[in-house]
């Protein structure tokens, strides 16, 4: 044991312990480059091994001090760059575990209060009876990682059990025709900025888009657009006033809320702010997953696919097949399915978080280069409103102002294409950057003092 204990706290352990944090290091930015930085978080930032490694060497430089006696004025510079390791160990630690960071998107007149995190999650929402259980785990999914998942929640005395089965990267989804299917239609929305999607509802699914929510056949959701059959027809219901315009007449109409329209192909629907427009009904058919290849995408329709993840979810009798499509940086559309009157719903992206206070985006500004349409700078005027400590101040972000409000720093990061909105890079570490600055400051200072010290040898 003593031998152990005398290796474990040798110089030579020490200098094993640096050379795999360092070819660990070496390893993760190789595979990020080659594979993506969740691939890199998978197999080492994340990875448990990489965590026992750093406490491993806390525990060595620690009693490297106590048994050389470091702490001496002698060897008062040795002893600064032991702290300064062990402090900025510990400060990565309290950012990898209490830090967060991520993304604020503001439009101009508008007031918001979360924050997508830059870490991911799966997200399972069980409905029955009118009881809803949620729950969310933070996971990463990623082409070479080892993707496994596996969570179960109980709602109304059922146990809904929900496990991933395989990772399609850069995938479309779509409806195919099945003799033992299910009804099924697919609809492109789309918003004021030009910024669309497609998504298929199944009988009995729900979803939503920029705030406006779409049904069919679910009557658990109170949605403002709710498609129905009747006689094989596709009939659908708004909660608001639904303007039409068909691609091939240029004709427009109005359609009144609460009456029943019968759904038409090729016809623009504009709800609010919202257009969508419906691409396919099929009275039998499922659900198709297709990666998206050079054979498979010959004419250049989809200009990029999205990664999905197959989840199996099950109730111990019944299980169903669901796809989650999810693109960098976005929450994905949460995919639903029925087990025996249990409404589940699964979706995976970037955390949400609510912030203690709300920021309303005033104006943004962007200045040009003179004679030129490359930006020079921009900027967001916001107003700070802090309910809790009932205030509110005025404040200009742009590049070297940062707003530092609560442990939250804000820096300004990009803006919409249409100069209406602004996206604010949002970080909360307060102790983990202070800890690791101190590391670094006393790093610093023992470089100097050892340069200076008399007795170095």
């Amino acid at each position: 044991m003593k031998k152990l204990i005398d290796f474990f706290f040798s110089m030579l352990c020490s200098v094993i312990l640096l050379v795999i944090f360092g070819a660990g290091i070496a390893y993760a930015t190789f595979a990020e480059n080659s594979s993506g930085t969740e691939y890199a978080r998978d197999i080492v930032y994340n990875a448990k091994w990489f965590e026992v490694l750093l406490v491993l060497l806390i525990i060595n430089l620690v009693g490297s001090v106590i048994r050389y006696r470091i702490v001496n004025k002698r060897k008062f510079s040795i002893l600064l760059f032991h702290l300064a390791f062990i402090l900025i160990i510990i400060g990565a630690g309290i950012t990898r575990y209490f830090g967060s960071e991520g993304t604020m998107h503001i439009r101009e007149g508008e007031t918001s209060n979360e924050i997508s995190s830059d870490k991911t999650s799966v997200g399972i929402t069980a409905e029955y009876k009118g009881e809803k259980v949620e729950k969310t785990t933070e996971t990463v999914f990623a082409e070479n990682g080892t993707n496994t998942f596996s969570e179960t929640l109980s709602v109304g005395g059922k146990t809904i059990r929900v496990e991933n089965e395989l990772f399609v990267p850069n995938s479309i989804e779509t409806i195919v025709p099945d003799e033992q299917g299910e009804p099924a239609l697919s609809l492109f929305v789309m918003n004021q900025q030009n910024q669309g999607m497609d998504f298929i509802l199944m009988g009995g699914e729900s979803n939503d888009f920029e705030g406006i929510s779409f049904a069919f056949g679910d009557t658990t959701k109170h949605a403002n657009i709710t498609f129905s059959l009747r006689d094989d027809q596709l009939y659908f219901k708004t909660t608001m006033p639904v303007s039409t315009m068909s691609m091939m007449e240029k004709t427009e109409n109005v359609l009144m809320p609460g009456t029943s329209n019968l759904a038409a192909q090729k016809t623009i629907y504009k709800a609010e702010n919202v257009i969508f427009v419906l691409k396919t009904y099929m009275k039998k058919a499922k659900k198709n997953l297709t990666q998206l290849t050079p054979e498979t995408n010959k004419a250049g329709i989809v200009k990029a696919g999205k990664d999905a993840i197959i989840f199996n979810v099950s109730d111990g009798n019944l299980s169903k097949k669901v796809n989650v499509l999810c693109a960098k940086n976005e929450i994905s559309q949460p995919a639903t399915c029925r087990l025996n009157d249990v409404k589940v719903s699964v979706s995976y992206g970037m955390l949400q978080h609510k912030l203690p206070f709300s920021i309303t985006l005033r104006d943004f500004q962007l200045e040009r280069y003179a004679g030129s349409n490359s930006p020079s700078s921009y900027a967001s005027e916001i107003t700070v409103t802090d309910t809790e400590l009932k205030s509110e101040r005025p404040f200009r972000i742009y590049m070297n102002n940062i707003l530092n409000y609560r442990g939250y720093r804000f820096f300004q990061s990009s803006y919409d294409q249409d100069e209406k909105g602004t996206v604010l890079s949002v970080s909360h570490d307060y102790w983990g950057t202070m800890i690791t600055y101190i590391g670094y400051f006393l790093m610093m200072l023992g470089m100097i003092l050892t340069m200076f010290n008399k007795n170095r040898k």
